[in-house]
């Protein structure tokens, strides 16, 4: 295993070539591990040689199957050589890639919280390129770029990316539809939705998109009712 690491240390610091043999005559004498195999894709990556990394990477992924890490370079080779379809086909069996797309999501609240908001849409998009299937990421961008009015088309095809993958009946898909509605003027039609949320989840966020759809659609006695609510939370929030 030490020369396995010393190998892989001498191809990425000093782009020795030769490493690549003494990994391989590891291998050779030794009784190969996932682990081997894994360090012996993390060099042909190094190189550029990425079919090569994922022959070895599928050798790591056989001789133990269940291994995070050999999966995870394992989708790197594939994603190298171009063929991501098959790289989000790996990473999806791990329970930690979807704990990472969760922590791209947290990363961009923490952007936009510091008004950075091209880092916040960087982070979206990031995710959704490692997972073109992510609702919340959809959901979540499609929020983020709401307020700007410049940016209505994105908004909108980010919604219905949203609800085409959010589960319809869940909080999320809700929201996702009222807010597709909202930001294509049909306030009317995004109330009923709007309400579902809040009835469910009364938070400011949800209560505002209530408000302001009830406020456009007319309906004066909801507008009012819904901003002494949102009132009240602020006062809650503010205690």
């Amino acid at each position: 295993m030490n020369l396995g690491n010393l190998s892989l240390v001498r191809v990425v610091l000093q782009q020795d070539v030769s490493a690549t043999n003494s990994a391989k005559q590891w291998l050779e004498f030794g009784d190969p591990t996932a682990a081997s195999f894994r360090s012996l894709t993390r060099l042909y990556l190094a190189q550029g040689q990425t079919a090569r990394a994922i022959e070895t990477g599928k050798q790591a992924v056989m001789v133990k199957p269940g291994d995070v890490l050999s999966n995870y370079w394992l989708g790197r080779a594939y994603w190298a050589s171009g063929n991501k379809d098959t790289a989000r086909r790996v990473w999806r069996g791990m329970p930690e890639f979807k704990a990472y797309l969760q922590y791209l999501i947290r990363g961009s609240v923490s952007y936009w919280g510091r008004n950075d908001i091209p880092d916040a849409e960087k982070a979206l998009r990031d995710a959704l390129d490692l997972d073109p299937e992510y609702g919340p990421a959809y959901l979540a961008l499609g929020h983020l770029l709401i307020w700007d009015g410049a940016r209505r088309t994105d908004v909108i095809l980010a919604l219905e990316q949203a609800v085409k993958y959010l589960p319809q009946q869940s909080i999320d898909g809700h929201f996702a539809s009222g807010l597709l509605y909202y930001a294509r003027g049909d306030s009317v039609r995004a109330v009923p939705y709007l309400k579902f949320v809040v009835e469910r989840e009364p938070n400011l966020t949800y209560w505002y998109f209530l408000w302001d759809a009830l406020r456009v659609s007319g309906d004066q006695v909801g507008t009012e009712a819904a901003k002494k609510e949102m009132d009240r939370l602020r006062g809650q929030i503010g205690q």
